[in-house]
């Protein structure tokens, strides 16, 4: 369900010219979408048993991470997407959206 021999992170910018490794593995897009999103909808049904929502700081994470492969630098990563209809059709119901102001 995870991709092996690639970490996440950003890409180099004004801020951090070195860009960033997260050392986590991402999901892997086409695994996700064989189970249904299934591993996805499980997280949150978990995190929404405790709170009554979720506060999403980088919900662009959903549809474009910055991988890395394994042994180079962050400055060597690219951006793999999956389409935001992959990820929307994995709801069941519409979540409610509140801007923070």
């Amino acid at each position: 369900m995870f991709a092996n021999g690639v970490t996440v992170g950003a890409p180099p910018d004004p801020y951090n010219q070195s860009g960033q490794n997260w050392g986590q593995p991402p999901w892997r897009p086409d695994r996700l979408a064989d189970l249904a999103y299934a591993p996805f909808r499980s997280m949150v049904a978990g995190i929404l048993r405790h709170s009554g929502g979720v506060r999403v700081d980088h919900i662009i994470g959903l549809f474009r991470l910055w991988w890395i492969p394994q042994g180079y630098g962050p400055q060597q990563g690219a951006y793999v997407a999956t389409t935001t209809r992959r990820w929307s059709a994995s709801s069941r119901s519409k979540p409610t959206v509140r801007a923070p102001w």
